[in-house]
C-alpha cells in the first residue's frame, strides 16, 4: 500500500496542478455555456463566422487558418467519429477560456500551453471535466492534495458537485515538436495517443484490473490498469505498444 500510495502522489499534484490552469478552465465554461459563447462571437475564432467575415469585408484569413489548426491538433486524441462533435477551447491573451468551436457530443478538448511536451492535447468528456476544473478550484484555494478527496466525496453528498455516474471518457495526445506537422494534420509514430476511463472513488480490485503499482512497464502498453486507484482521479489506463501515427482532417 505505501508503494501506491507514492505513486499515486505525483499524480495527483500534476492532475490538481493542471486543473488550476488550462485545464480546469475550459471546464468553467462548461457550467456558463451563454457567457462563453459570447465571448465566442466577440473573438469570431470559428472558423464558419470567421469566414463570412473574410468574404463580407476583405478581412485577414489569419483567425480562420488559426481557428482550424487549433481545431485540428485539439480534437487529434478523439477518435475519429467524436471529433465533429467535440467542443474546443484555448485560452485567450488573459488567460481566460474562449470556445473555439461549440460541440454538441459532450466531449471537451483543447491543446495545453504550455503543456508536458510541444505538443499536448487532452479531452474529457464534460463530467470528469466539471470535476477536474472543481479539483482545481480547491487545490489553487490552499487544499492540500490528501484533503481532495474527502472534500469532492463531501461536496458530491451535499449535492453541490456531480460525479460521472458511470465510466467516463478521457483522450490525451502528447509528443516533441517533430511529431505534428500543424500545416498538414500529418502524426509520427513519435505522437503518444492514449485513452482512459473515469471511474471516482472505484477500486482496482473492484473492478478486476491490476493497480498500477502490479504492473510492469512492458506491460503498460498491453494490458488496461488502474491509476490513483480508490480516489477522485481514480482512471483505467489503455496504453498501446505503438502510436495511432495518422492525419486528423478536422
Amino acid at each position: 500500500m505505501l508503494s501506491a500510495r507514492l505513486l499515486r502522489r505525483p499524480t495527483m499534484r500534476h492532475i490538481a496542478r493542471a486543473g488550476a490552469l488550462a485545464l480546469t478552465l475550459h471546464a468553467r465554461s462548461l457550467t456558463a455555456q451563454g457567457s462563453m459563447q459570447a465571448s465566442e462571437a466577440t473573438t469570431a475564432d470559428t472558423p464558419s463566422r470567421a469566414n463570412r467575415s473574410a468574404a463580407g469585408r476583405g478581412a485577414p484569413t489569419s483567425n480562420v487558418a488559426r481557428a482550424v489548426d487549433e481545431i485540428r491538433f485539439a480534437v487529434l486524441p478523439l477518435p475519429e467519429q467524436l471529433r465533429d462533435g467535440a467542443t474546443v477551447m484555448r485560452m485567450d491573451s488573459t488567460h481566460q477560456p474562449v470556445v473555439v468551436r461549440q460541440g454538441s457530443n459532450g466531449m471537451v478538448c483543447m491543446r495545453v500551453v504550455p503543456g508536458e511536451a510541444a505538443w499536448d492535447a487532452r479531452c474529457y468528456e464534460a463530467t470528469i471535466a466539471r470535476l477536474i476544473f472543481r479539483a482545481g478550484e480547491l487545490a489553487m484555494s490552499g487544499l492540500t492534495i490528501d484533503s481532495l478527496g474527502p472534500r469532492i466525496q463531501a461536496e458530491a453528498r451535499a449535492g453541490t458537485l456531480t460525479l460521472p455516474t458511470q465510466p467516463v471518457a478521457a483522450y490525451r495526445a502528447l509528443g516533441p515538436e517533430r511529431s505534428y506537422v500543424p500545416a498538414t494534420g500529418a502524426v509520427t509514430s513519435e505522437m503518444e495517443i492514449w485513452q482512459s476511463l473515469h471511474v471516482p472513488f472505484a477500486t482496482a480490485e473492484a473492478m478486476g484490473l491490476p493497480d498500477e503499482s502490479t504492473i510492469s512497464a512492458p506491460e503498460r502498453d498491453r494490458v488496461p490498469y488502474v491509476v490513483s486507484s480508490g480516489t477522485w482521479w481514480a482512471h483505467v489506463m489503455i496504453g498501446h505498444q505503438t502510436a495511432r501515427a495518422r492525419s486528423s482532417t478536422r
